[in-house]
């Protein structure tokens, strides 16, 4: 009898287990600090390889949902070479140093299985070539957040991301007096969102006028920058939004595009047009009289600009029902502080059918708390069902616990779950003990 329990708590526990981890992506760490960058990124590739033994078909199969043959043939031949001269020598490096951990082709293109290295450089450079995610962010700081400290929330929108649902990877680069967190997909090394030990956070979101899918890629500008080497630069070098907006602010990038950027005390948003100087937007900047905001000490961005003295793209509905929500929803003040669990609420929101903040296109959704550089993570999947609850899992301890200090919250993960998970293990071992004893 006993046995038949044992193996009973057994399978409960693995299934219980099974429903906690269902959306805890892979965390790939790089002791970076006496590699080469040729060697860092042999490693990011070697261990992607044996999270995903298949990956190159994997990402193969994402290129080939997202370009046209004819878009493929135009952006290696006109656009790859021109993104690549504007990149350090280093990060280009670190790219080829996946070729010795994974299976690269000379030739290839997309759809047919195989991955060349000249695919790969694409995979990382989506930004530039019209094909930035979209999506919303929000954030609070000084008096609107709970300890003074910012909270930001971001949510990611790509759409044909089937092939990246199940890629999902975060990758942490640890040196000896600092580390970075890339919250991205196994094996990609520019950055989309991410912060670092400092406490910087960092992210990119779409700002064109039409769906990025749709767009003309703009070739004309030699000058232009890869936003996403330049996002990982700033979370190498940089530890606060002053530093960090000082560096982006004279860059030229080829789309438009919103970048959140934020330290434990402010929260900005910078708005890039391909025709314009990069602006900085705070929370009481001046904007455009149909996308007024108003709320002290918050800030928020859909995939358009709104500062008064950009143009005025924001005309799609999708981006004036999803700015008019979130002006809604932000109403924290000095007595009613924004906790973790309020940001993850505005994220999660789902009101207003097919204009939602959280929707069919969200492939990640993140909540950052700069007071413990805390990050909260939901990772699509597609196993997960339309009606299914949302929660953020909490990742602890991604930074060495001498580049931050002790971690605390649990944004939507309740505590006694894993008191519960503690007591079955326990009465597991508990069964086993007495049947060995009987024997």
């Amino acid at each position: 009898m006993k046995k038949i329990v044992a193996v009973g708590l057994l399978w409960l526990l693995t299934g219980f287990i099974g429903v906690m981890a269902k959306n805890v992506v892979p965390i790939i760490r790089i002791n970076a600090d006496t590699l080469t960058s040729l060697q860092v990124g042999f490693e990011m590739g070697r261990q992607s390889k044996a999270l995903f033994p298949d990956i190159e078909r994997r990402y193969d199969n994402h290129l080939a949902n997202i370009l046209t043959q004819s878009k493929f043939q135009e952006v290696l031949k006109r656009r790859l070479p021109q993104i690549l001269e504007s990149i350090d020598p280093l990060y280009v490096s670190e790219m080829r140093g996946l070729e010795g951990a994974w299976s690269f082709v000379r030739n290839s293109e997309p759809g047919d299985g195989k991955l060349s290295l000249e695919e790969f450089f694409i995979l990382n450079l989506l930004p530039e070539i019209g094909l930035a995610p979209s999506g919303v962010s929000f954030g609070v700081f000084s008096h609107a957040a709970a300890d003074k400290k910012s909270i930001v929330g971001r949510n990611i929108d790509w759409q044909n991301s089937d092939a990246l649902q199940g890629l999902q990877a975060i990758m942490v680069y640890q040196y000896k007096d600092h580390s970075v967190v890339n919250i991205g997909f196994a094996g990609v090394v520019s950055v989309l969102s991410g912060f670092n030990s400092q406490g910087l956070f960092v992210s990119l979101s779409n700002a064109a006028k039409q769906s990025p899918y749709y767009s003309n890629n703009q070739f004309s500008n030699p000058e232009a920058s890869s936003i996403g080497f330049d996002l990982r630069d700033v979370l190498f070098h940089r530890g606060s939004t002053g530093k960090a907006k000082r560096y982006l602010t004279g860059k030229h990038y080829a789309h438009n595009i919103n970048i959140l950027i934020a330290d434990k005390d402010d929260v900005e948003v910078l708005e890039s047009s391909p025709d314009s100087d990069i602006n900085v937007r705070y929370w009481d900047s001046d904007t455009h009289l149909s996308r007024q905001w108003g709320k002290k000490n918050q800030i928020a961005a859909v995939n358009c600009f709104v500062l008064l003295k950009m143009q005025n793209n924001c005309q799609d509905p999708k981006n004036v029902i999803r700015w008019k929500r979130l002006r809604t929803l932000a109403t924290f003040t000095n007595q009613k502080r924004a906790s973790s669990d309020d940001v993850a609420n505005i994220m999660f929101d789902r009101s207003n059918d097919r204009y939602e903040i959280f929707n069919k296109d969200t492939l990640q959704s993140l909540v950052y708390r700069s007071a413990t550089k805390s990050l909260y993570l939901y990772a699509s999947s597609q196993t997960m069902q339309a009606d299914e609850s949302l929660e953020h899992e909490v990742y602890l301890d991604l930074l060495p616990r001498k580049h931050t200090s002790a971690q605390s919250g649990n944004t939507h993960l309740k505590s006694y779950v894993w008191v519960l998970l503690v007591a079955m293990v326990a009465a597991v071992l508990w069964v086993f003990s007495k049947q060995e004893n009987k024997l």
